[in-house]
């Protein structure tokens, strides 16, 4: 994605949430390609994020019906205004002829809408309708609360995928689980009681399943650990790179930060992310940053799609 998917306003304290190009991020996430196997984790990331931009557009879909109504009330009361040289003096308005001024009002507005320089109108007064509700202190909580959960939904879109792409790899290599095996940070999830377990919940045959054992052992939710597994079973340094990559290890630290601590700052957050905010603040995140995010997580996504299905096609 060379445009970002978002634009964030800040009107003093508050901000104002606007996200427009769902098409184009839809079809990046189409653009993917991929082994025909991972082709349902692809199709769930896909609904992931979508789930994302679906959320993100809510303040711009309420902003634009509200644009929208008021717009309509106008070309209704003049179409009724018109119709009106088809009763006789005086007289009232005729339950058709009200429909047929609907009916023309809602035309107008359709068309409207698909000129370029009406739409431009239409733009500023939907910017304007969002400025002018995030002078509210309820409206500015809640696109807060929504940027959180925004946040939440980015990072879980590439988790899911990674969990998923690592069980289904191992599944169809059960040779490279020796690669974990092998490390000390693994290892003891493949000897002992826990061996024995994961062989009797799958009826003591692993020889397709060793990725479902893996992932319900080790519980693939930080970071590091997603990153430590990648590297061991891909061991691909494009892949690496991008999952050294700082923005993404923030996107992981304010994913926890939220959702163990309502987002607000502590010291440990602090100190790993060297977060310019004061310790007790309550995280700030704007549309922008969920934009950067998204577009980081679907670049990783495509990448490791990509070396998971050239890991698939080799037998190394």
């Amino acid at each position: 994605m060379k445009e970002p998917c978002g634009i964030s306003s800040r009107k003093g304290n508050s901000s104002v949430l606007i996200l427009l190009e769902s098409e184009k991020v839809i079809g990046v996430l189409k653009d993917i390609g991929c082994d025909p196997r991972l082709e349902f984790s692809k199709l769930a990331f896909e609904e992931n994020i979508t789930g994302v931009l679906n959320l993100a557009h809510i303040p711009f879909t309420l902003a634009r019906a509200s644009v929208w109504r008021q717009r309509f009330t106008s070309l209704f009361a003049a179409e009724k205004i018109r119709s009106l040289n088809k009763v006789e003096l005086g007289g009232d308005l005729t339950d058709e002829l009200v429909r047929e001024a609907e009916i023309s009002a809602i035309a107008r507005l359709s068309q409207e809408w698909l000129e370029p320089e009406k739409r431009n109108d239409f733009s500023g007064l939907i910017v304007k309708e969002l400025l002018s509700a995030a002078e509210d202190k309820d409206y500015e909580s809640g696109i807060s609360e929504l940027l959180r959960q925004l946040c939440i939904m980015v990072w879980t879109a590439f988790e899911v995928l990674a969990s998923d792409v690592i069980r289904l790899t191992l599944n169809e290599r059960p040779h490279l689980v020796m690669r974990l095996a092998e490390s000390k940070e693994f290892k003891n999830h493949f000897s002992g009681g826990a061996l024995l377990d994961g062989l009797s919940n799958l009826d003591f045959d692993m020889s397709k399943s060793i990725g479902d054992y893996f992932v319900s052992q080790v519980n693939l939710d930080s970071l590091p650990k997603i990153r430590s597994v990648i590297s061991r079973i891909f061991d691909d340094g494009a892949m690496d790179q991008g999952l050294k990559n700082p923005q993404i290890y923030n996107l992981n630290a304010k994913r926890n930060l939220i959702v163990h601590r309502r987002g607000v700052i502590d010291e440990k957050y602090k100190a790993a992310t060297s977060s310019s905010q004061a310790v007790g603040e309550k995280l700030v995140l704007d549309a922008n940053m969920i934009s950067s995010d998204l577009e980081l997580v679907i670049s990783l996504a495509n990448t490791l799609l990509d070396v998971s299905s050239q890991r698939l096609c080799d037998s190394t």
